[in-house]
């Protein structure tokens, strides 16, 4: 009686596992179910995607063949609403603009985009969108905070990255949230607690050609009772004074984060880029300390744009903010970048 050698068993067993891996990773990328590899004219299906990077990347990279853009709105889900028209105000005739939003964006992925883009196109024009919450997402390593795989600067990081948005996306966490999100419908909406995806809590509009979002409903909602707000507390809600802000009592950016910082500054420089980096307007109210101010200094020079506490009277209204508290309105926006270009501080109408 012969006896089996244990190499061809664990050489059948290896050919099974390959076999049936390969079988589902050629199913995974015939219905590139995240949409990380083929354009679609809906690439956030249910107002659901795997982070807003991958959108932006997909819809670059399918439209800028045609439209060569050369000027760009960066930044993290803060700058989604920022809107491209009136942006065009201030920058050369025949510019040709382009959103790209990442989710949860953070200094080392914000020089990977620039690197990204520089590749791509010509980078003439850029506004920088920043907040100081964007430094605590430097080590966050999981979905949304993640640069898109696209953008990742070697292939180990690219597949590494796929990898990672794949296991995230099918985890039990997600997949717990997302399915009784489906059972309890309406109850549920926006709810998926999770930040292993991003969700659009809202019904929404998105040009694919410029990547701009908008929440049409929801903003003449928050207009109207921003209006209401006016007329019952016009010095309550829109007095134009020095409001209460807090200092951040610690130094917010540490090494590495200053290196990516001053790689960014030379980068842009280098490329000869119009651009401005702005820390924008926000709930949170904060000002950075002298150290973390000397190194924004001297990374972009007076292409540092700080808001506050000039624009404080902003962030009083509750209703200049869309629902969720954090992102303002597009209305909003453009008081920003009025203020930016301008370098004044402009009323609420």
């Amino acid at each position: 009686m012969s006896s089996k050698s244990p190499f061809a068993f664990f050489a059948r067993a290896a050919a099974l596992w390959f076999a049936v891996f390969g079988l589902m990773a050629g199913i995974y990328l015939a219905v590139d179910p995240l949409g990380m590899f083929r354009w679609r004219e809906d690439m956030m299906p249910g107002g659901y995607c795997s982070n807003r990077g991958v959108v932006s990347v997909a819809n670059f990279e399918h439209f800028n063949p045609d439209r060569h853009y050369d000027s760009f709105i960066i930044g993290s889900s803060l700058s989604m609403y920022y809107p491209v028209e009136h942006w065009l105000r201030y920058l050369p005739e025949g510019a040709r603009p382009f959103h790209f939003d990442c989710s949860a964006l953070d200094v080392r992925e914000l020089g990977q985009i620039i690197d990204y883009l520089a590749s791509k196109a010509e980078l003439k024009n850029a506004l920088i969108v920043w907040d100081w919450m964007a430094f605590d997402w430097q080590y966050l390593d999981e979905a949304p905070y993640r640069t898109p795989p696209a953008v990742e600067r070697d292939w180990s990081e690219k597949i590494a990255t796929h990898y990672m948005f794949f296991s995230n996306w099918y985890g039990r966490p997600f997949m717990n949230d997302w399915i009784s999100n489906i059972k309890l419908g309406s109850k549920a909406r926006g709810e998926v607690k999770t930040p292993r995806a991003v969700k659009m809590e809202y019904s929404h509009d998105v040009d694919n050609e410029i990547n701009e979002i908008c929440r049409t409903v929801a903003d003449s909602i928050r207009q109207n009772s921003s209006d209401s707000l006016l007329r019952l507390y016009p010095r309550k809600a829109f007095e134009d004074v020095t409001y209460v802000y807090s200092a951040l009592t610690e130094d917010h950016i540490d090494r590495c984060q200053a290196e990516y910082i001053m790689e960014v500054g030379a980068k842009l420089d280098s490329l000869g880029t119009d651009y401005y980096f702005v820390m924008v307007p926000s709930n949170m109210n904060k000002i950075p300390s002298p150290h973390d101010e000397t190194i924004m200094r001297r990374a972009f020079g007076d292409r540092y744009v700080l808001t506050h506490p000039y624009m404080t009277y902003i962030c009083r209204n509750p209703y200049n903010y869309f629902a969720e508290g954090y992102h303002l309105r597009p209305r909003i926006l453009e008081k920003v970048m009025d203020f930016v270009y301008t370098n004044r501080a402009s009323q609420i109408d």
